[in-house]
């Protein structure tokens, strides 16, 4: 099994070393890593092209030290693209380049966990896995909701009030399941109960509607098959969507979706300092996930989101308005007012 690690950067550059410390340690001769940096304005490309000793006459390559003691070096493929695309652009970008026959996906802010990496894809990446994933982990070890259930409306109503931060604080799943009352009234709605589950504190390997872009490996064959990520979505949801297109799959095999915690990965994932302020990530994640629901559950779930949007800035506008702290009022404004124009 050859392997082509694809990561997208947009300025990477407190990350990638990280990541390709990690890939000196488990790469094999018959791997490639491919790179599309998305228009970085801040060191990612200079700290690359140091970190991987970049002669103009020869491709760029990583040196693996291998656990028998043997050095050898893998190809890496650097794309500079001249403006921000989007992940889902950048990533198609890369596996029309690749030459593996199965496509790992990793984030720049990933780091691989340990060195059983290739016998767990071995024997979790069986002929009818269309998408596999292992369990990711934030930095202080606790798990990273990384799979789940189908989005709906109600599913982006609790992400919007962080919802899902109480259910990992107080392990909230595992109460529901004790209380066979509760368990019926939550765990009856599938948005709900897709919701729950990637909370679990003790998750198992199984079949589910999505995993993470952030990590996850797809053969070649099945990833070409539906053409790649859909280029609509800039950010967010393109996984989603892309396992939901792999599900829909008809043909000779029923590709699964596969959670497996069999292996585990630490994923940084650093969050805005000032979680008021605007931030251009925050607002495609919105525009994604009213697109998402256009796509899949029809105009009116987009409808009824846009406006949920549209009136919980206003709301949190006026609010901050009224405490005369115009900066943070200026960024609900700003969000209200891209999103009235989207879609």
């Amino acid at each position: 099994m050859s392997l082509s690690f694809i990561t997208v950067t947009f300025n990477s550059a407190n990350d990638i070393s990280g990541l390709l410390k990690s890939l000196q340690a488990l790469a094999r001769p018959e791997d490639e890593i491919i790179i599309v940096d998305n228009a970085s304005t801040d060191d990612t490309l200079s700290l690359l092209h140091t970190f991987l000793s970049v002669d103009a006459k020869k491709i760029p390559s990583l040196q693996i030290q291998s656990p028998d003691h043997t050095s050898y070096s893998i190809p890496v493929h650097i794309v500079a693209n001249s403006e921000n695309l989007g992940f889902g652009h950048a990533c198609n970008q890369a596996v029309r380049l690749s030459q593996g026959d199965t496509l790992l996906f990793v984030n720049p802010d990933c780091t691989f966990n340990s060195l059983h990496f290739r016998k767990w894809i071995q024997e979790a990446l069986t002929p009818s896995v269309g998408v596999l994933a292992p369990l990711i982990r934030y930095p202080n070890g606790a798990i990273q909701a990384n799979q789940g259930g189908f989005a709906s409306l109600i599913t982006y109503i609790l992400q919007f009030y962080k919802v899902g931060a109480a259910i990992r604080k107080f392990n909230l799943p595992s109460k529901i399941l004790q209380s066979p009352f509760l368990k019926r009234c939550l765990y009856s709605n599938a948005s709900v109960r897709g919701f729950l589950e990637n909370y679990q504190q003790s998750p198992k390997r199984k079949s589910v509607d999505w995993v993470s872009g952030a990590f996850m490996l797809v053969p070649k064959k099945v990833f070409e098959s539906i053409q790649g990520f859909d280029t609509r979505f800039f950010l967010y949801c393109e996984d989603e969507d892309l396992c939901r297109r792999i599900r829909n799959l008809h043909g000779e095999i029923a590709y699964d979706i596969i959670f497996d915690p069999g292996y585990e990965a630490l994923h940084k994932v650093e969050g805005s300092k000032d979680p008021s302020a605007f931030s251009r990530g925050q607002l495609e994640r919105y525009k994604s996930n009213i697109f998402y629901l256009k796509k899949w559950n029809g105009l009116s779930s987009a409808f009824f989101l846009k406006l949920f949007y549209i009136i919980s800035f206003a709301l949190k506008a006026a609010f901050y308005l009224l405490l005369l702290q115009t900066k943070k009022a200026q960024s609900n404004f700003i969000y209200l007012f891209h999103l009235a124009r989207f879609c």
